[in-house]
């Protein structure tokens, strides 16, 4: 694999460290709710997902230094200093008219570059959560922070039967073993729910523009992961050229 410049690393690391303090706080507001903790979450969510926008950018324009650079003239370089994001459509039509300068050159030289950067598109299921880091990378740079809803879910149920609240003990029921006993208030991994400290499952959602939309717990497991995938695969790409 080509090496990953340290800088796209460094920022690699820093969206990585921060979805054990947005569980933590996810955590506190169940104790203690308060506005201001919402807002925290909200404000660390936009920083999620502005640092991992911003690794696939600068991702895009370290390739267009080495790779682009000296194949067209000066003055369309310094055009494209201006138009090298990486793309994040949410249509096939929309990414074929994607008026990045960047990706005109990689279609016409790089095939390969062109179509992996394709096949990462939020409109194919394994990578809608691009649309999300898009949304929310705009909505948090240009307005206030996103708010995160709460709804109250008066039962639920799985695969193995319908997890128990009793005073401040949840029974989750488990396939060929005992139901597993947590105590409140906690967050239930599989279900990507928590219960409050009153026994009431709790959702965290994300407030943008999309359907369906995202729970926070969702976003900070998945978010980075793909990402990085995107990143790692990128470079492998280049050893190839």
């Amino acid at each position: 694999m080509a090496p990953i410049p340290d800088h796209i690393l460094i920022k690699l690391n820093e969206a990585d460290e921060i979805p054990r303090k947005v569980l933590d706080l996810c955590c506190k507001q169940l104790v203690e709710p308060n506005k201001k903790t919402l807002t925290e979450i909200s404000v660390r969510i936009g920083t999620i997902a502005n640092i991992l926008r911003s690794t696939l950018n600068n991702m895009m324009w370290d390739f267009s230094k080495q790779y682009i650079a000296g194949n067209i003239p000066d003055a369309e370089f310094e055009k494209l200093r201006w138009s090298h994001d990486y793309p994040i459509e949410e249509t096939e039509e929309k990414f074929l008219n994607s008026r990045i300068r960047a990706l005109r050159h990689i279609e016409d030289n790089y095939p390969q570059i062109f179509n992996f950067v394709e096949s990462t598109q939020p409109y194919y299921d394994f990578y809608a959560i691009m649309w999300t880091i898009k949304l929310l990378s705009n909505d948090t740079t240009h307005s206030i922070p996103i708010q995160i809803q709460q709804p109250n879910i008066s039962s639920i149920a799985t695969e193995f039967g319908n997890p128990q609240i009793f005073g401040d003990k949840v029974l989750l029921p488990r396939a060929d073993n005992p139901p597993l006993i947590l105590q409140t208030p906690c967050f239930i991994e599989p279900l990507d729910m928590f219960v409050s400290k009153e026994g009431k499952w709790i959702l965290y959602m994300i407030g943008i523009d999309q359907n369906p939309k995202q729970s926070v717990t969702s976003f900070i497991g998945r978010a980075h992961p793909v990402i990085k995938g995107i990143i790692n695969n990128f470079y492998n790409l280049l050893d190839a050229l």
